[in-house]
């Protein structure tokens, strides 16, 4: 049996687009996590109706994270109103630790001498 959950026969996959102005670029994952692949798309009408085709291809479709939604979910996730969509942010970027602040500077890291 797949590891993937099933939903009337078919893996249940959640997919991830990276919206851009000319672009946007999905992954498509099995609900453990599992890479399926990934993929552009452009932002023309039939980019989105490609984008769509292409997520149900890998099984039935539970849910997009979209990032890159301030204003709105792009339509090409928001053409397929079954599915939840969970807007998602760009993950800050961390602060640099001692160590990472060291080896930017290229100097050693402080080994406690």
């Amino acid at each position: 049996m797949s590891a993937h959950a099933k939903v009337s026969g078919q893996a249940e996959i959640v997919i991830g687009v990276d919206t851009h102005k000319d672009i946007h670029v999905a992954v498509a994952l099995s609900k453990l996590g599992q890479l399926l692949d990934v993929h552009p798309f452009p932002t023309t009408a039939a980019g989105c109706r490609e984008l769509i085709a292409w997520a149900r291809r890998f099984g039935a479709v539970v849910g997009a994270g979209v990032e890159g939604t301030a204003s709105s979910p792009p339509a090409s996730v928001s053409a397929s109103p079954s599915w939840p969509i969970w807007a998602t942010s760009a993950p800050a970027e961390p602060s640099p630790s001692r160590n990472d602040a060291a080896h930017v500077n290229n100097s050693p890291p402080d080994r406690g001498r």
